[in-house]
């Protein structure tokens, strides 16, 4: 796929400008940029709390290769939503912003696997319901985020052998993927391929800075 020139159009400042970008469904040479599904990576089975997650944190690696933007050291919180009324989410704000809003995301236990399920839900920029996978680790202040890819995605497609379904999809005039599969056959590929570097990319590792009770 081609790089569109809009996908720069703004600053990529941690995980929430990644979500803007791809968010109009177009997609970037450099990378890691998060595959889109329409449907989410858990059930309600696989869905846990994990408290690990709160606080502030800062980038001390930042993987957005050949964006001179996307440096170490920008900093996000991660909170609980205290309207949930479907299990445990949190909340991701990009710090770097001047009026964050809230990305939601959901902790999934795949297997041995750790992941984190973000959506585009509560937010008034993105018109479509969709659904971004991570896989994370938590090593006590240590928070590493890898991205389920979109260039490896469209690797697989053009070599013939992505086993879930997809559509491509032309907003803007800029063609990108949206993954269509169930729940339980994104679960089993995710399980699959979670150890697999080049479908899991390391976005960034960060440090945490703050406590969320301090």
């Amino acid at each position: 796929m081609k790089s569109h020139g809009k996908a720069r159009a703004r600053r990529v400042t941690g995980i929430l400008g990644i979500l803007v970008c791809i968010c109009s469904m177009t997609s970037c040479e450099d990378g890691p940029w998060p595959a889109t599904s329409l449907h989410p990576f858990y059930t309600e089975s696989t869905v846990i709390a994990d408290d690990r997650l709160l606080g502030t944190w800062t980038t001390e690696i930042s993987l957005a290769e050949g964006d001179p933007d996307a440096t170490a050291g920008d900093a996000i919180s991660i909170s609980r939503d205290p309207y949930s009324l479907s299990g445990p989410v949190y909340m991701l704000r990009d710090l770097g912003e001047e009026a964050p809003p809230a990305d939601l995301m959901r902790v999934v236990r795949l297997g041995k696997f750790l992941f984190l399920d973000m959506t585009s839900e509560g937010r008034d920029d993105i018109s479509l319901p969709v659904h971004w996978l991570f896989r994370v680790w938590i090593e006590d202040d240590t928070f590493r985020m890898a991205v389920l890819d979109a260039q490896w995605v469209e690797k697989r497609i053009s070599a013939g052998d992505l086993p879930l379904a997809y559509e491509r999809v032309s907003p803007d005039g800029n063609e990108g993927i949206i993954l269509t599969a169930s729940t339980q056959d994104l679960q089993a590929f995710c399980i699959a391929h979670a150890e697999n570097t080049e479908a899991f990319r390391l976005l960034f590792q960060a440090r945490r800075v703050a406590d969320p009770s301090e």
